[in-house]
């Protein structure tokens, strides 16, 4: 394992990121996998942007496969706005399904009604750095 110092690799940012991404599916292989996109999407807006970053998806897959918990947005509701209330911007990750979850969309337009940024991203644009150049654009 690599010893990692944060202020050697990226700027710091105020408030945090709340990343929104799909979950739910009938099947467990396709939760794993959208857990593990939201991991490296963490990852990347960590290190990329020097932005702290809040996942429900990495902060609650573990705890609820352990415990067998509904994977269903309506449990995870009430966590997931309040945390997002606060958040100084959204990111959406992009991953197969996120149109059509109630969960990203909802999460959505809570981030509207609250007034927070919400900028969408696919996961090889974040690993690969190609948002810094697609937010310059935006400006």
């Amino acid at each position: 394992m690599m010893d990692i110092k944060i202020d050697e690799f990226c700027p710091q940012s105020e408030g945090y990121s709340y990343l929104i991404s799909p979950y739910s599916h009938p099947d467990p292989a396709v939760r794993e996998s959208r857990y593990i996109c939201a991991c490296l999407a963490c990852v990347s807006i960590y290190f990329r942007f020097g932005e702290v970053v809040y996942s429900p998806i990495v902060h609650w897959h573990m705890i609820a496969k352990e415990f067998r918990l509904d994977p269903t947005f309506s449990l995870w509701r009430r966590n997931s706005i309040e945390m997002l209330k606060h958040a100084s911007t959204v990111r959406v990750l992009t991953l197969p399904g996120w149109q059509e979850s109630v969960g990203v969309r909802d999460e959505i337009a809570e981030a509207d009604q609250q007034g927070i940024p919400v900028r969408y991203h696919s996961l090889g644009q974040l690993i690969l750095g190609e948002v810094e150049k697609e937010e310059e654009e935006e400006e």
